[in-house]
């Protein structure tokens, strides 16, 4: 049982106090378990060794995972770790029992003396094996050791130290000169090892703070420098594509002066164009390079992408691809600097390379500059087999100016290109960056097979103890740039804080310890003169508490009177100490009246109405004034400000002079808070009348001049007597439209204007769907047409009427159709859906096949003049359609709410109440007729605004001449109860 109890009591503490070691070494600088192995090896004897032992290598194990070892080495570095532990406990046994007077009780100073220095030099064992075989496993760099060594060693003896005497008091022998000092020495200690815990763990906070505060520093240059390099690439490429599209035929020399100043600083590989000629004409093209200068001139095709080139058997990589039929073309390298390193890639057919061609297809079809995966490129070939991955960026060089994706792919004359290669420009960076640290990119896009572009072997994989990732989007393709670094390689990690701060606990802990020991060992002594002098204070004590009685009997009539007031009450000098406060004062402060003694009325108060309350206290010692009243502001103490109202008068003594000065105080925080919100509110509504007027007037004042303009238009295109030339008549069409468009904007303007006044009239009335969609189909089938747009419509679950004001129904339905088609791809789609979703509502579904919105748009979709970035667009507009047909809904009882997914096309579903058929009307009402109150209820839903509805009713009520109701029609027809 004890040696189980070794063995927990070991791996808590030694698991605990290995989480306080600070990098780069693995020692702890407070290791309590060392204590529990010796107090257990004195309490229990030498068998307790084994688990000692068995408990060091469990502790040392766990922190397997934090190590970069394989698993035998590992085990072995425990296992020595665990010898050592155990050796430790048992040769400061021997020292202790031979050292030290036996049976141990340390209670005389040289006792305790001894302990220490024997303790100090046991504890060496177990750093000098542990570090040894941490330099053997090279866990450890030897630069390292010597503070590894002395924080191992610190770490062991603070344990000793606290850990031994602590158990002792619990289990030690003799027990009466160990139990009573259970609290007096083990409580003691036992706060000072979590106070040495918690400050240990501070100063690894701060250390691992420092190190990783020094490591981002240096990261985040070194990447910013490698994504400030990938950018010139880019750069070089669109000079190179500036000057193909200037000159349709480029000559060698042109290109060599384009490419020279952008290849200077060797961070790109090559620059270059690739022209497109048809798999026929290939023989003349190379006929015409030949010609040009570059004998022996030929296009050739990519077939073998193998690490050795040419060797059977030899592993195909990424990137290669299987022989196939010829294209129909070819894009064949037509130009490249430098020629000297890049000759073997001249005439090259890039169509040939997968991962030149899917980069090559995509920028013909976007334009943009797209970069491919990372590939052999073909000036490396017949070298050795291992390669550095490169990567081409190409843009593409059209004929004439190409408007969609189709015609670009067919309007492409070639490709320029920029060819670089990442692990040389890493190459370069790494001698600008601190040693320490390890760079790697990788290309995280989904096509990408080779992963690493550059960087030691397997750093796409790895993870280090510190790593910073940036994210790069770089032409088209997903690349993140990784530098990673192991702490101890770090050139600020050697810190002595940890030795520091354990050298000054040491001594700290010793010297109470020792103290502690001394006194405790002689309680027996101290408790008996404590005794005898408790016997004689009892007796003062009870003649003090007789004489006490009476005035106490006083003071507690005032304390009733002064704790039952329901407002503050403080009473302080005349230089503002606080002297005495009621509870409602402490309640309304936050402070006790024990804390208020110690404080004057400025530590509390509002820094701002300090001064003005020192000038009043004054005016009021001084005679000035008899008392004052004032608003002030208290400072709780959870830093709160509280406003109240401060009633001050002067207190006099039995001479009439100044003695003292009394305050009443009552919080009125909640009041100013009301008050302030109150001319909130007030402000705020006067300011939105105040836009509501101002966007009501200027749309009057603008629609006046727009009508006579758009008057004078018409009247300027129907005049047959001075017609307008052919010339002037598309200008005059201009002017209508632009007219038109503006009316309509100044229209949507009054509309929200007066929605949001509260001055929208609507005429709610019985509609037929099918009505309602024929007129609003009619004002937007020509734009439909124009555009090739199909607009289909379906009836389900029998929708064919609702209830709502004609005209502006026809408003919205108008809103959502003009945007489906506005907003829709060439030769889409609209469908219009109708359905019953519930028993009173029907439902009207838009759906377009257009562009579609994305979550963040949909969350922005009903904000005023919010056009959601189509304001770039060609498409009119004025971002408030949708608001007002909204709010027209809400109106009518009903709502309109949208979906959508981008790039798919949105649904907008307007919901509006339906008017029931007859038959379901006399059902209802039938079953209802026995419950009066129920029944006058869905009589007045049934009756308003519906003449259908009322003849049956009529009918229903002469059958039930005992039912009384009081309907309000608003319909044309009467019903007589």
């Amino acid at each position: 049982m004890a040696a189980i109890l070794t063995f927990v009591a070991y791996a808590l503490a030694g698991l605990v106090a290995l989480r306080l070691a600070i990098p780069p070494g693995y020692a702890s600088p407070l290791y309590p378990a060392a204590g529990v192995a010796l107090a257990s090896v004195l309490l229990f004897g030498w068998r307790m060794l084994p688990a000692v032992a068995l408990a060091a290598v469990f502790v040392n194990l766990s922190l397997a995972a934090d190590f970069a070892h394989p698993t035998p080495a590992w085990l072995l570095l425990a296992c020595s770790i665990g010898c050592g532990a155990a050796l430790q406990a048992w040769v400061g046994t021997l020292l202790v029992k031979r050292f030290t007077p036996q049976p141990l009780t340390l209670g005389e100073p040289r006792e305790v003396v001894a302990f220490l220095l024997v303790s100090a030099a046991s504890c060496l064992v177990s750093p000098v094996l542990g570090n040894a075989a941490l330099w053997f496993t090279q866990t450890v760099p030897p630069a390292n050791l010597p503070l590894s060594v002395a924080t191992w060693w610190i770490g062991d003896l603070l344990g000793v130290l606290i850990a031994t005497p602590v158990l002792f008091t619990l289990l030690g022998r003799p027990r009466e000169a160990w139990a009573p000092r259970r609290l007096s020495l083990g409580l003691t200690l036992t706060l000072v090892t979590v106070l040495l815990v918690l400050g240990v763990r501070q100063v690894v906070t701060w250390s691992h703070e420092r190190l990783q505060t020094g490591f981002d520093r240096d990261a985040t240059s070194a990447t910013l420098a490698l994504a400030a390099q990938l950018k010139q690439p880019i750069h070089a490429l669109r000079a190179l594509h500036g000057v193909f599209i200037a000159s349709d035929e480029v000559t060698s020399d042109e290109m060599h002066l384009a490419a020279q100043a952008w290849l200077n600083d060797g961070v790109m590989q090559a620059m270059g164009w690739n022209e497109r000629v048809s798999r026929e004409n290939v023989p003349q093209f190379e006929a015409k390079a030949r010609a040009s200068g570059l004998a022996g001139y030929t296009v050739f095709d990519r077939t073998d992408l193998s690490a050795s080139p040419g060797s059977p058997g030899s592993p195909r990589l990424p990137g290669a691809r299987a022989a196939a039929t010829p294209d129909a073309e070819v894009i064949a390298m037509r130009y490249v600097e430098p020629m000297t390193t890049n000759a073997a890639a001249l005439g090259v057919n890039v169509l040939s390379i997968p991962a030149a061609r899917a980069a090559i297809e995509q920028a013909r079809r976007t334009g943009a500059p797209v970069a491919t995966a990372g590939f052999r490129l073909t000036q490396t070939l017949g070298n050795s087999p291992t390669f550095d991955p490169g990567v081409v960026i190409y843009q593409a060089v059209y004929k004439p100016v190409a408007a969609s994706a189709a015609q670009r792919f067919e309007a492409t004359r070639g490709v320029v290109f920029v060819t670089l290669r990442p692990s040389e420009q890493l190459k370069g960076l790494l001698a600008q960056v601190p040693a320490y640290l390890s760079l790697c990119v990788v290309d995280t896009s989904a096509s990408a097979l080779l992963r690493r572009l550059a960087g030691r072997a397997g750093c796409e994989d790895d993870a280090m103890p510190l790593q910073h990732v940036r994210a790069v989007e770089f032409a088209g393709r997903q690349w993140e740039l990784r530098v990673q670094a192991r702490p101890q390689d770090l050139p600020e990690s050697n810190s002595a804080d940890a030795w520091l701060f354990a050298l000054v606990g040491l001594l700290s802990t010793a010297m109470l310890g020792g103290f502690l020991l001394i006194v405790t060992g002689r309680t027996r002594r101290i408790e008996t003169a404590v005794r005898e002098r408790t016997a004689a204070l009892q007796a003062e004590v009870q003649d003090r508490q007789v004489a006490e009685a009476a005035l106490r009997e006083s003071d507690q009539r005032f304390r009733n009177i002064l704790n039952s007031v329901p407002i503050g009450v403080v009473y302080t000098d005349l230089q503002g100490n606080v002297r005495q406060t009621n509870p409602r004062y402490c309640t309304l402060t936050g402070y006790t009246e024990a804390e208020f003694v110690s404080m004057s009325q400025a530590d509390y108060t509002h820094p701002d109405d300090v001064a003005q309350d020192n000038d009043l206290r004054e005016q009021l010692v001084r005679g000035d004034v008899p008392m004052f009243r004032r608003h002030k502001r208290l400072i709780t103490r959870q830093g709160t400000t509280v406003w109240v109202q401060a009633t001050v008068s002067l207190l006099r003594d039995a001479n009439g002079k100044p003695r003292s000065i009394v305050g009443v105080v009552e919080d009125i925080t909640e009041h100013l808070k009301l008050e302030e919100a109150e001319r909130a509110r007030e402000a705020a509504e006067a300011s939105n009348r105040a836009k509501s007027e101002f966007l009501s007037r200027m749309s009057h004042e603008l629609r006046t001049p727009l009508n006579a303009m758009l008057g004078f238009a018409q009247l300027l295109e129907l005049d047959q007597r001075h017609p307008l030339t052919a010339a002037q008549l598309p200008w005059v069409t201009q002017i209508q439209q632009a007219g038109w468009h503006l009316l309509e904007m100044i229209n949507d303007v009054l509309d929200l204007s007066r929605i949001e006044s509260g001055n929208v009239r609507l005429q709610i009335e019985t509609l037929v769907i099918g009505d309602l969609l024929s007129a609003t189909l009619a004002l937007v089938e020509g734009d439909a047409r124009s555009r090739n747009i199909r607009i289909s419509q379906e009836m389900i679950d029998g929708a064919h009427t609702l209830v709502g004001d004609a005209t502006r129904v026809k408003q919205i339905l108008t809103n959502l159709l003009s945007n489906a088609v506005k907003y829709n791809a060439e030769s889409g789609r609209v469908h219009i859906g109708c359905r019953m979703s519930s028993t009173d509502t029907v439902e009207i579904a838009v759906t377009d096949t257009g562009l579609g919105m994305t979550p963040q748009q949909l969350t922005e979709l009903f904000q005023p003049f919010n056009r959601l970035g189509r304001e770039r667009s060609t498409q009119p507009g004025t971002g408030i359609g949708l608001v007002i047909s909204q709010r027209l809904a809400e109106l009518m009882g009903g709502s309109l709410r949208a979906r959508s997914v981008a790039g798919q096309g949105s649904s907008f579903i307007l919901r509006l109440p339906c008017s029931p058929d007859p038959d379901t009307v006399r059902s209802d009402l039938a079953d209802l007729a026995s419950e009066p109150a129920a029944y006058h209820r869905r009589l007045v839903h049934y009756v308003e605004d519906n003449e259908t509805n009322v003849e049956v009713m009529r009918g229903i009520l002469a059958q039930r001449p005992q039912v009384e109701l009081e309907v309000t029609m608003t319909g044309a027809a009467g019903l007589a109860a």
